[in-house]
């Protein structure tokens, strides 16, 4: 019986000492490494829309050799913003409406999308300035029903096969752009593309003026404090 009792006891001690060791250091059983802060963060997604003048000063528009200066097409364009330590990183993207140019055998439109990085400079709630830079492509689509077209050539008339079918061109375009921020959540934006950047001769400018509407990631933080815009302008604490 002594026996018996004596290993009883000894029994509970161990039961007791390990009950304690988990009982009294929970966090200890539990606790994990706590994950590094993000470098990159959603910030806001945009729709805007615009204006683009393709290739200026490169296109001649009549008889007497006048070149092409501020021709706007309507632009259609949407963009995703992001927070970085001191940088704003944007992915944007665009498309005129498809038409008639100044052929109206010709129906033409172009794309284009790009990436880069802004950075942003508070100038009093809600008003900002932004500039930016970055890369990306545009393409150009040129689609013709094909048969002749009568065109003058010098003095007299002479008729002109037209292409059939579409046709297809994409550029390497490098991106430049100023945009201000005068209301809550609305950007203006002045944006020039240069296509082929690399090359003398094919090398050509076009801009684009748009107006866009901003929509937050954290839209329950902007309702709350509407006449606040840092999370517009201030990178996320690292």
């Amino acid at each position: 019986m002594q026996q018996f009792s004596l290993m009883h006891i000894q029994c509970l001690l161990i039961f007791f000492l390990a009950f304690t060791q988990v009982v009294l250091c929970p966090a200890q059983a539990v606790e994990t490494p706590a994950s590094p802060p993000s470098l990159l963060t959603l910030q806001s997604w945009s729709l805007g829309a615009g204006g683009k003048t393709d290739f200026i000063n490169t296109l001649q528009v009549d008889r007497q050799g006048s070149k092409n200066s501020f021709d706007p097409e309507l632009t259609l364009l949407g963009g995703i913003h992001f927070n970085a330590p001191w940088v704003f990183p944007f992915i944007e993207a665009g498309s005129t409406i498809p038409g008639k140019g100044r052929d109206p055998n010709i129906t033409r439109f172009s794309w284009f999308a790009n990436t880069g990085v802004q950075g942003r400079f508070d100038l009093g709630a809600p008003k900002a300035l932004g500039v930016k830079t970055g890369v990306g492509m545009s393409m150009t689509t040129i689609s013709s029903q094909g048969g002749t077209q009568t065109l003058q050539n010098g003095n007299q008339t002479d008729s002109f096969p037209m292409p059939s079918g579409t046709t297809i061109t994409r550029n390497v375009i490098a991106v430049f752009g100023l945009n201000y921020d005068l209301l809550n959540h609305w950007r203006f934006a002045a944006d020039y593309h240069l296509f082929n950047p690399f090359n003398d001769r094919n090398r050509a400018w076009s801009s684009l003026f748009s107006v866009n509407y901003l929509f937050d990631f954290n839209h329950s933080k902007v309702a709350a404090e509407p006449n606040k815009t840092k999370n517009y302008l201030i990178p996320s604490e690292f």
